[in-house]
């Protein structure tokens, strides 16, 4: 950990590497779609969101979905000045066993 702090510069622009997990989510109903609509946001955001998940899209971080489920996607502000891309599971979580 304190080599990555020492040279945590030479790793500020590379993607964390992502490993293939498998998870499922038992929901108190089973029969409950968790739907949420998106949040309202400037174009400026959009543009961000939409540039992030093409990101991801392309190193395969993230795939296409016909899900009935949704949550909506938020961005924070990080201490650098940029965004960070979250998601509101709120309303997933609230029906989580």
């Amino acid at each position: 950990l304190c080599l990555l702090r020492k040279y945590e510069l030479l790793f500020k622009d590379r993607d964390p590497m992502i490993v293939d997990i498998e998870h499922e989510i038992t929901l108190i109903c089973n029969d409950t779609v968790v739907y949420s609509r998106p949040y309202r946001r400037s174009p400026e955001q959009n543009d961000i969101i939409t540039n992030q998940i093409q990101k991801w899209l392309e190193l395969g971080i993230i795939r296409h979905s016909n899900s009935k489920y949704a949550s909506p996607v938020i961005l924070v502000r990080k201490k650098d000045g940029g965004w960070r891309l979250c998601v509101d599971y709120r309303k997933l979580n609230a029906l989580t066993v």
